[in-house]
């Protein structure tokens, strides 16, 4: 494969919120010298202009037709992406859309992990807590993220009919990082997307 094939790559990533999804997008797109486009970044930074503190103070609010309207406008701008190549897109919704778009991807994976092992990991970027500090941080980050994921589910349903949980509909690969680390990650679904002819 010839550098401009290489280039023209649209790799897209996604996972449930601390699967390790963005890590491993991110060396993806270290690996391949491919342009890295994050969703939730792109999310968060309409919501500060909008004046809100954080994503979750907006998502909170009850405000669907304003959060399907920022959706709609990232959605457009990574399919934009998406058409000229050379891109990883992190987004726990592009596969799907492009899926039911039939937008053209090299590859789609998601990546996945138990809600302990992603509680684990969203515990772990923290400083030094003590035990008990851990454990309080530890219970509240399992209540967000199970929060999140049935907010997700609901809010793509809705807005493209999206079965958020039935990643398989809409993947190429689907991997579970819960006992693997972030290097054995990245080896194995390189491994698989060069096996299922998907990159060389």
């Amino acid at each position: 494969m010839n550098e401009k094939e290489r280039k023209d790559y649209v790799l897209v990533f996604g996972g449930p919120g601390a699967s390790g999804c963005s890590t491993i997008a991110k060396m993806f797109a270290r690996y391949f010298d491919l342009e890295y486009v994050y969703g939730g970044e792109l999310m968060r930074k309409k919501v500060k202009e909008m004046g809100y503190e954080d994503l979750e103070d907006f998502l909170t609010k009850e405000r669907e037709e304003e959060i399907f309207k920022i959706d709609r406008e990232i959605d457009t701008y990574l399919r934009k992406k998406a058409s000229k190549g050379g891109v990883v897109i992190d987004s726990k919704i592009f596969a799907g859309l492009a899926s039911l778009e039939g937008i053209p991807c090299t590859a789609k994976v998601w990546i996945h992990a138990s809600l302990y092992r992603r509680a684990i990991r969203s515990v772990s970027k923290l400083p030094d807590l003590s035990i008990g500090g851990k454990v309080k941080v530890f219970l509240s980050a399992v209540i967000d993220l199970q929060k999140r994921q049935k907010t997700d589910a609901k809010r793509y349903k809705n807005l493209y009919g999206i079965e958020y949980n039935d990643p398989l509909l809409y993947n190429d690969l689907v991997i579970d990082s819960t006992n693997i680390d972030e290097k054995q990650t990245f080896d194995l679904i390189l491994e698989r997307l060069k096996d299922g002819g998907y990159i060389e």
